[in-house]
């Protein structure tokens, strides 16, 4: 049996959010971004002032959405953890035993090692997928078993995983 227990922090919850939550949406907004601003600047130069005014607005919203969304999301969390919890803080303990059981406060739930479809590896943290739904497990809050025992069973439980 291996288990993590660790408070979640501002920390831990923007990494997860920036390195995979919002990655893709953070780096498909900075290439259409720039993609806009080359064709804001090619209009300029043939001085085409409705397409100017039609990339230039298109290229605001798509930079307000591309870096506001991953804000919002972080506050929706925060909102939910202490809507779940009646604004205490309840340290998550995860169990990998023959499921992978999470408990924060009177919250529980279990997911089969055949449902991890994915790893990452951050720099706080990793982070277990189960489809779209994360379990984070901090690389320094082992109270049984190591980081090495971790992986070792995550790569060998998890039939499913990309690495």
């Amino acid at each position: 049996m291996i288990k993590n227990e660790f408070f979640y922090n501002d920390n831990i919850l923007k990494e997860y959010i920036i390195k995979v939550a919002y990655k893709n949406t953070l780096i498909y907004g900075n290439l259409f971004s720039l993609l806009g601003f080359i064709l804001t600047i090619y209009h300029i130069s043939k001085n085409n002032m409705f397409q100017i005014g039609i990339y230039s607005i298109s290229l605001i919203i798509l930079l307000l959405v591309t870096y506001i969304s991953p804000f919002l999301y972080y506050k929706q969390i925060k909102k939910q953890g202490k809507k779940l919890h009646n604004n205490n803080k309840y340290k998550t303990i995860t169990t990998f035993d023959d499921k992978i059981y999470v408990n924060e406060g009177s919250f529980s739930i279990s997911f089969d090692y055949n449902q991890i479809t994915k790893l990452h590896k951050l720099k706080n943290c990793y982070v277990l997928m189960v489809y779209k739904t994360p379990i984070i497990i901090e690389q320094n809050s082992f109270t049984k078993g190591t980081v090495e025992d971790f992986l070792s069973l995550i790569k060998e439980k998890c039939i499913n995983l990309k690495l």
